[in-house]
């Protein structure tokens, strides 16, 4: 008996279909502004948008915060864009912050999500305090 071929992160799970299917790790720059769309981690580093007849299904992200030491909160914000590395026209799809106790410079976050994004969408991280790095993991399929 053949095993299927299952992808997905922790409890997301699907059955994998190499036609149709494809796991992706996306990435924001650190050093970019407060604003900026996420990259293809595929050696390209290109402003990724999803593919017509496509759909990205984020599943987990990790979030850092480049704030500067002391006490302060972080927040950041995902959003759904039609363009890239600005919010406008666009729909935020979560939120969160990040609380420093005066310990850490670099408050991080590692979430497992399950947020899916339409074809033609660009996938925006708003660092609204600061600069932030901003890394997920998700899968691209048909809609």
């Amino acid at each position: 008996m053949v095993e299927p071929n299952v992808v997905g992160h922790n409890t997301a799970k699907w059955l994998f279909d190499s036609t149709t299917m494809e796991m992706m790790s996306l990435a924001k720059d650190p050093a970019s502004s407060t604003i900026g769309s996420l990259n293809t981690s595929d050696g390209t580093y290109v402003r990724y948008q999803v593919p017509v007849g496509r759909k990205f299904i984020l599943l987990n992200y990790t979030a850092v915060s480049n704030q500067a030491s002391g006490t302060g909160t972080s927040e950041i914000e995902i959003w759904t864009t039609p363009g890239s590395d600005n919010t406008a026209g666009g729909n935020q799809v979560s939120y969160f912050s990040l609380g420093n106790s005066g310990v850490s410079t670099n408050m991080q976050i590692n979430q497992d999500c399950y947020i899916e994004f339409a074809a033609g969408q660009y996938i925006t991280i708003d660092c609204i305090t600061g600069q932030c790095s901003f890394n997920a993991v998700g899968m691209e399929t048909t809609t």
